[in-house]
């Protein structure tokens, strides 16, 4: 169907791999056809993915139609990632429901990807705890998020992948 030959030896790679039926692969792939601004294409990656039972895909799926406005299908892929062991769908969740407006339900999932060592969700729950004025848990997780590669300071909430 996308059988461009073209791209990054990055790019030609993950399509060999994707076209071998490697989930990760079509991952991967989706990303690059993401970053090309090519949606459609990116999502048939990501759902050949989630055919094949990548977790990761799922999460990716989700972000996809969450960008789209498609919050309760979104919904759905994070869950499935979150349960297929996948912990930024946590922190997806989390982002998900604040970007609604139920606070509380995302403070529980920003919390959840922080416990399970989630860099994002440790980020998103030091920005929650920030604006709500409890400083000192806040610095801590800000701490711990910058000790898994999060640079508090040039990031902006909420923040998924």
């Amino acid at each position: 169907m996308f059988g461009k030959t073209t791209g990054t030896e990055g790019e030609i790679w993950y399509r060999r791999s994707a076209d071998a039926g490697n989930g990760t692969g079509m991952y991967n792939l989706a990303f690059v056809c993401l970053k090309r601004g090519e949606a459609s294409e990116a999502e048939y990656w990501f759902r050949r993915s989630v055919e094949v039972g990548t977790a990761a895909g799922m999460n990716g799926l989700g972000w996809l139609l969450f960008t789209r406005g498609e919050a309760k299908e979104a919904e759905d892929w994070f869950r499935g990632a979150a349960d297929a062991g996948y912990v930024n769908g946590l922190a997806n969740l989390g982002v998900l429901f604040e970007s609604l407006g139920d606070v509380a339900e995302a403070e529980g999932w920003h919390r959840r990807a922080a416990d399970a060592r989630d860099r994002e969700g440790m980020f998103n729950l030091a920005c929650m705890l920030d604006r709500r004025g409890e400083r000192d848990q806040a610095a801590t997780w800000y701490q711990r998020a910058a000790e898994n590669g999060i640079d508090p300071w040039s990031e902006q909430p909420p923040r998924a992948r």
